[in-house]
C-alpha cells in the first residue's frame, strides 16, 4: 500500500471511530479513491464475510477505481 497523506490518516481514524460510517468529500485528485480502497481494505481484514458495494457516477470513474485495485493489490 502507498504511503497516506495525513487528511487520509485523519479520515481512517474518524472513520472506525464512527462505525465505519461516513461520507468523504475532497477536491478532484486529492485521494479519494485511494482513500476508500485503504478503507475498504481495512473494513474487510476486520469483516472479511462482508461485501461492499461501490457505486460511481460514470464507467470511467468505475474503471479508475477497479485500476487502482489493482495497482494496491487488493481484490476488487
Amino acid at each position: 500500500m502507498k504511503s497516506y497523506r495525513d487528511w487520509q490518516k485523519d479520515l481512517f481514524n474518524k472513520w472506525s471511530q464512527v462505525g465505519f460510517r461516513g461520507i468523504c468529500k475532497a477536491r478532484t485528485g486529492a485521494g479519494k479513491t485511494l482513500a476508500g480502497i485503504s478503507a475498504i481494505d481495512q473494513y474487510r481484514q476486520m469483516y472479511p464475510a462482508m461485501k461492499l458495494i461501490i457505486v460511481t457516477p460514470s464507467a470511467k470513474i468505475n474503471q479508475q477505481w477497479l485500476e487502482t485495485f489493482k495497482e494496491q493489490g487488493v481484490e476488487p
